[in-house]
């Protein structure tokens, strides 16, 4: 199974609903014409009782011999409470050229992610991570498995730079 969105389209959620992909997304914009992912009013985004002004965010499980690609999309308002991640890719997830921007968490527990993703074959290379509401990155790597990386991404202006467990590859820029 295979969700393909294509250049230019914009996914409005029209109000707290998340996309959870079991399978494969080929999310593929271009430089000219960017996939946005975002909510349709942002009123109360940054009331933390409640989940107004935001979607849920999205939750990608690829399958193992599968990749999915999320490539030129705006990721915008997003929010979780302490449970769930905002933005949570496991295996087999190319993440590079998006622009990541003015996702939160619920409460402020600086080491609770906006992003999270698994331990096999996630790149996450290329992107803008900004204005974002707590830690940026939490990675689960294994022992024996060190294969995600996350490499020369701009990261600018989030309230907490926190990283768990997170293998960086060179030529990211934290401001």
């Amino acid at each position: 199974r295979s969700l393909i969105i294509n250049p230019g389209v914009r996914v409005e959620f029209q109000g707290y609903y998340g996309l959870t992909v079991n399978g494969v997304i080929k999310s593929i914009g271009t430089a000219d014409s960017m996939i946005t992912f975002t909510v349709n009013d942002t009123t109360g985004l940054y009331n933390d009782e409640d989940t107004l002004g935001a979607w849920s965010g999205m939750t990608i499980n690829t399958h193992q011999n599968d990749t999915s690609v999320i490539k030129f999309c705006n990721i915008y308002f997003t929010k979780q409470d302490y449970v769930r991640t905002p933005i949570s890719f496991a295996n087999n997830v190319i993440v590079t050229n998006n622009i990541i921007a003015y996702n939160r968490r619920e409460g402020f527990i600086p080491y609770l992610p906006i992003i999270s993703c698994g331990n096999n074959n996630v790149i996450i290379s290329n992107n803008i991570i900004k204005n974002n509401f707590g830690s940026v990155f939490e990675c689960y790597q294994t022992q024996d498995s060190y294969s995600s990386c996350i490499c020369n991404n701009i990261i600018i202006n989030n309230r907490s730079v926190f990283y768990r467990y997170c293998v960086f590859c060179p030529g990211d820029t934290c401001y």
